[in-house]
Parts: structure tokens; sequence; C-alpha cells
């Protein structure tokens, strides 16, 4: 899920006006909310940095291997006991579908969403009154960044103990998989040779 929204956070860090009363009294729920939110987004990024990356790359490259020999190597009628051990390998690597793109996309967006918490909690300690281009900032203002900036944190942190449970899941399926499979694949070789 990638995320295209007015970096309003930033906007408001940059603010260009920071007249009128300290509002920060009035907001300090939501203060308290992206200070924990903010946590919450470490602490998933703990939980990125554990799984294990380069097994998971692996693991996908060698199903995707072997089932491409198994393609170009197999001649005639599979038998069905075979078939279904294969289409159950080749799902097991659908479980972490483009792994490698999404787990950099939400390396990023830790980091994006971090600077984006950090910015609005900041704006609303100062009690900010118009954004860098001008724009007043009203309760409407910021009940909208509050919402949209909540949102994509739990979204973020959602996201990442799902890749990591998928992450577990298919090298859990690949270890189970692995040793019905080779048998087929030992034959084949020893077709082909």
């Amino acid at each position: 899920m990638t995320f295209k929204i007015l970096p309003i956070a930033f906007i408001f860090a940059c603010l260009a006006t920071v007249f009128g009363c300290n509002t920060s009294g009035s907001h300090s729920e939501k203060v308290r909310v992206l200070d924990s939110l903010y946590n919450e987004v470490n602490e998933a990024e703990k939980v990125l940095a554990q799984i294990p990356h380069d097994t998971a790359v692996k693991t996908v490259a060698k199903i995707k291997k072997d089932l491409s020999y198994v393609q170009k190597n197999y001649e005639g009628d599979m038998n069905k006991d075979h078939a279904l051990k294969l289409a159950d390998y080749r799902a097991t690597s659908r479980l972490i579908k483009n792994y490698g793109e999404r787990h950099n996309r939400l390396k990023s967006e830790i980091e994006r969403t971090k600077t984006q918490l950090m910015g609005l909690k900041e704006a609303l300690e100062s009690g900010a009154t118009e954004d860098k281009e001008g724009n007043k900032i009203s309760s409407d203002y910021v009940e909208k960044a509050f919402q949209q900036e909540k949102m994509i944190a739990e979204n973020l942190i959602k996201e990442i103990h799902e890749m990591k449970d998928r992450v577990e899941m298919m090298q859990t399926k690949y270890n189970d998989l692995l040793p019905r499979v080779n048998p087929i694949l030992d034959s084949l070789k020893q077709s082909t040779v």
C-alpha cells in the first residue's frame, strides 16, 4: 500500500507563521496518541529488522529455480501426487509475493511516517495557526491531518506484522514441503542424465 498524501506534518513542521495563542493544551490527547504511535512504529521497525530477509529471498529464489527446472525438463503427464506437491510448493512462494519490493517500501515508509508523526506533534505543541503556505490551521484541518497520519501509522504497523507472519508461514511450509519435493526433483535429474 503506497501512501500518496500531502506531507501535512512536514508543512506543519515548516510553519511560516506561529502567531496566536498556544493551543497545545487543547491537543494534549492528540499529542499523546502521536507519541504512542511513534513508539509503536519504532517497535514495528524492530519487527521488520528481525524478519530473516536474506533467508526469505533465498527461499523464494530456490522455489522458483526448482519449479523452472521441472517445467523445462518434465515430459509427459505428471501424476496427481507430484502435481499437488509442486502446486503447494509454488503457492508457498506466493505467500510473500513481491517481497523484496514490499520490504524496501516498508523501510522507507517507516522513516516517512516517523517524520510525519513528529512534525504533526510539534505543530500541535507549538500552537501553530498557519501552515507554510499560509493556510489557516483550523480544528478541522488538525483533525483531518491527525486522522490521516494515525491511519497511515496503524496500517504500516499492521502490514509489517502481516509480513512477518507471512514470511514465517512461508518458511514453515517450505521446510515441510522440501523433503516431499526433493524426490521429484531428484528423479527428474536422474532421468535427464
